[in-house]
């Protein structure tokens, strides 16, 4: 039962860090029979220091009535005070001893701890990535996304956190790739000339449209989708209306075969000199 106290409360705030009523019970204990035993050298003093310094931060935790009878010790002596008549330095530290012990004994079991995952810190990196991209990417009036506990991963609303669908069947490479309004459906140009229109929901090719004699460089579409428009490498934007890529048409006309050959679109063509 010899020790610093110092070390006992900074050991009792790490044991009893699950509950802050505990450990402040915990410490006004240890804070009193730290100054009894001040009392008990007559060190009145450092007594009442200790007293308004250390134990009336802990009022809270202490029995009702007990700060005024511990004040009270200062002008006249600890066994006064008829609940203290008793106390003995030993005695004192042997209760304080077996009072820690049984707080000890009801703490949580490590089983009822959550227990952190492995590799928990670089999954946490990934999820902050996808917090800064949900982040960024939400609508004005939509509240900022919420982390309710680290052990719990992060869903953005705004990406998904996977690869739904990758689209191979393209000729050569990729140069401009969008979505044609809230059709469903991707547009992507390559350099083989060639306007690939994909599927978003199965991820495959609707139809492959001709029409460009260089590398489509750009493309883009009306909000509504009834329009889109490509540019070229050959000095030439086309605009095709939603008529000639219209999902359900492709998808019966074709048979979710991809058509090499020009559907019925209507171009307006615009020449541009460089």
């Amino acid at each position: 039962m010899e020790g610093s106290w110092s070390e006992a409360v900074a050991l009792s705030k790490q044991l009893f860090a699950h509950s802050p009523e505990v450990q402040s019970s915990v410490l006004y204990a240890i804070g009193k029979q730290q100054f009894l035993e001040q009392l008990n050298r007559r060190e009145y003093q450092n007594a009442f220091d200790f007293l308004k310094k250390r134990l009336k931060q802990l009022e809270a935790a202490a029995p009702h009535g007990e700060l005024m009878k511990l004040s009270y010790m200062l002008t006249s002596s600890i066994q006064d005070v008829p609940e203290f008549a008793d106390w003995e330095q030993t005695a004192g530290r042997r209760s304080l001893l077996m009072l820690i012990e049984s707080l000890m004994a009801a703490r949580p079991k490590p089983a009822d701890v959550a227990q952190v995952p492995k590799a928990r810190l670089v999954e946490l990196l990934r999820q902050a990535v996808s917090y800064q991209v949900a982040s960024a990417c939400r609508h004005q009036q939509e509240p900022a996304p919420k982390v309710e506990t680290l052990l719990h991963n992060f869903e953005t609303p705004a990406v998904p956190g996977h690869c739904q669908h990758v689209f191979r069947d393209h000729g050569d490479n990729v140069k401009c790739v969008g979505f044609v309004g809230t059709s469903g459906i991707i547009a992507s140009g390559c350099s083989d000339k060639l306007l690939r229109l994909w599927d978003t929901g199965t991820g495959k090719l609707l139809t492959a449209l001709p029409g460009h004699t260089a590398r489509i460089w750009d493309i883009s579409s009306t909000s509504a989708g009834d329009l889109l428009a490509t540019a070229s490498g050959d000095e030439t934007a086309k605009v095709e209306t939603g008529r000639s890529y219209n999902k359900a048409r492709l998808r019966n006309s074709n048979n979710n075969q991809p058509n090499q050959q020009p559907t019925k679109l209507i171009h307006k063509q615009t020449n541009q000199t460089t």
